[in-house]
Order: structure tokens, then sequence, then C-alpha cells
């Protein structure tokens, strides 16, 4: 208590510093009180906001499982609308097929290969209603030419016809979508290898091999575990960015992480998500490769659509003996975008590689 003034009595004084000392303790409570009942809203917004948070976790998992069906199923009419289509491929050196004019008629130049070239008997008459080139024409050049055979059995008598090709420079391959030709492409060497023993029973159609009846499920899109980004357990991995490459109306933008599971490889692609770009990007490519427990190597792709990129990137960390990587690179469409074709392979793997070296 402060020493009270000689011009005010002691009673008096003392009266004013309880009155004082109550009227504080009283303010004090009720603040402490505000305080509680703010604590108390705060309490009751975070059990709103984290309900909502698991609501919409819930719908974002929904919805993913709704987007790889619907996917399914489109994959799955593509691959039906192709099935009676052949794409011939033929010798650029090839008198009859080298070239082509600038008018023509492609259904028989498809009936004149049958008959020249895999010997089937009365080619003219096989029904081919449609058949045409394929891509963007330039002078000097031969396109492919696709065909639709709707009778089944003259499909399959051009599919049978087409090892009279081994020793040629022409090729006939029955139309697939994009992204079942890229899986192909992958499983075809280890295809290739079991083949040659006929107790294996080896069958490779539509990107997924069988051997001995058994599923090879390793040559398919992968498919990642679930990781639970709110656990505070989760290290936050280290992910390289790379320089960007433009060509085209195209912006490929690499990024390159250390992993040694499938685990560690679901947790980089979800914290990448926080990374510039990404979540945006028109396409999001992965490839990775990672020493097994078994000590062989554990190696997938997706392509996101961008099919054949996931393959090549793939290949070239086969190739650059990359191990314990995995590879992201993202292709952003912009305004002027146009098909560069392969070169967009070299961007994926440029793009990626300048990544890895910043690691």
């Amino acid at each position: 208590m402060k020493e009270r003034p000689d011009d005010i009595p002691e009673s008096l004084w003392i009266l004013l510093h309880t009155t004082k000392e109550n009227i504080k303790g009283e303010a004090l409570d009720s603040k402490v009180s505000a305080l509680i009942r703010l604590n108390g809203e705060l309490k009751e917004n975070v059990t709103s906001l984290e309900q909502r948070v698991e609501l919409l976790e819930d719908r974002l998992i929904r919805t993913d499982t709704l987007n790889r069906r619907l996917q399914s199923r489109i994959l799955d009419l593509e691959t039906r609308s192709m099935r009676n289509n052949i794409i011939f491929s033929f010798d650029p050196k090839s008198y009859d097929f080298g070239t082509e004019a600038e008018v023509e008629n492609c259904v028989l130049i498809i009936k004149h290969f049958l008959g020249s070239v895999l010997s089937i008997p009365h080619a003219n008459d096989v029904y081919i209603p449609v058949a045409h080139r394929l891509g963007i024409r330039r002078t000097g050049t031969s396109r492919q030419i696709i065909a639709t055979f709707p009778v089944a059995d003259e499909l399959h008598m051009v599919l049978r016809h087409s090892d009279r090709l081994r020793e040629t420079k022409h090729y006939i391959n029955r139309q697939v979508p994009a992204e079942i030709r890229e899986r192909n492409q992958y499983a075809l060497p280890e295809f290739k290898q079991k083949r040659q023993n006929p107790a294996n029973k080896a069958h490779l159609a539509n990107g997924i091999l069988y051997v001995k009846g058994r599923l090879q499920s390793k040559f398919l899109t992968p498919t990642l575990p679930c990781v639970d980004s709110a656990d505070e357990n989760i290290p936050n991995f280290t992910i390289a960015i790379g320089d960007k490459i433009t060509d085209g109306g195209s912006t490929f933008t690499g990024n390159a992480a250390g992993v040694t599971n499938l685990e560690d490889i679901s947790v980089v692609l979800e914290q990448s998500l926080k990374l510039d770009g990404i979540s945006a990007a028109t396409h999001s490519i992965y490839a990775y490769r990672h020493k097994g427990s078994g000590g062989g190597i554990n190696k997938n792709f997706d392509s996101d659509g961008d099919d054949g990129v996931g393959l090549q990137l793939l290949k070239a960390m086969r190739d650059d003996k990359i191990l314990n990587r995995i590879w992201i690179v993202t292709r952003l469409y912009g305004p002027d975008y146009h098909h560069i074709g392969k070169a967009r392979f070299e961007h994926a793997r440029q793009a990626c590689s300048n990544a890895n070296l910043k690691l």
C-alpha cells in the first residue's frame, strides 16, 4: 500500500484502497470468465473444423475412387472401340509403300499390302470399310495407316500372317490405347524372356502379363500405400527442383527426392503437391527405382495421361544408374500449346536429371 497523504484521514484511505482492490479483483474475475468462455468457444470451433476436415478427406477419398473407376471404364471403352483396328507401318525404302501421294485410296493400299506382302489369298475380297493415314503429312515420308477389319475371321487371318514380315521392315500391330501400349512396352522384355520356356505359359495382352497363370502385378500401374499427412512421425523429405524447360507452349519442371520404399514414395508425392505449380499441372508424371528388401530393384512409373513419358523416365534412370530416387516431372500447357512429339521425352529426362544433380 502506498503511503497515505497527510490531508486524507486514515479510515478514508483504508476504505479507498480496499474499494480499489475489490474493483481490481472483480475486473480480473470478469476477464478470466471471459477468457474461459472464449476458450470454450474456440474448442467448439476447432472440433467443428476437425469434423469438416474429416468430412472433406472422406469426400476426397470417395472422389478419387470414383475417378479411378471412371478412368477404368473409359479405358475399357477406348479399348473396345479399337479392337477391330490394325496399324500398318511401312519400310520407308519400299518401292510400293515407302512414299505416299497427295491423293490416294488407303483401303486399296492396304489390300495391295495384304496380297503382295502378307500373301493373303483373295485380299481384294477382305472387307475394309475405313482406312486412313495417321499424323501430319511430311514430304518424302510414308505415314502409318490404320485400317478397320469388322469381320473377326479376317482380322485374325491378317494377324496370323504377320510372321511373313520377319525379314522385312514392315510392321503391323493391333491398335490399343496409348496407356496400354506403354504398359505392353514395359512388360515386353520380361515377356520375351519368359516365352523362351514354353512351360512358363507367358501371355501378354492389354498391358497385363501372366506367367504360369499368375498375374505379374509389378508391371501394372503402381498402387501406393496411403499415408496420413497429419502424422507427426512422417519426415519432411528434401525435394530438389530443377530449372524449367519450355517448348511448344509446354513448361516442364523436374523434381527429385531420395526414397527407400513405397511409403517414402507416397509421402514424397503428397508433399510435392505443396510445391509451386504441381497441383495445377496438366500432367504430373513420376518414375522410381529403389533397392528392395530381397536385394532386387523395385521400379515403376505413372505417366498421368502423358503416355510414354513415364516409361522413358524409368529408362533414363536405369541408363544413368539412378537408384533410391523418385523423379517427378510436371508438364503445364500454356495458351500457345501444340504437340511437340518425342521431344517431350528428352525435356522430361533433362528436367529431372537437372533436379537430381541438386540433391
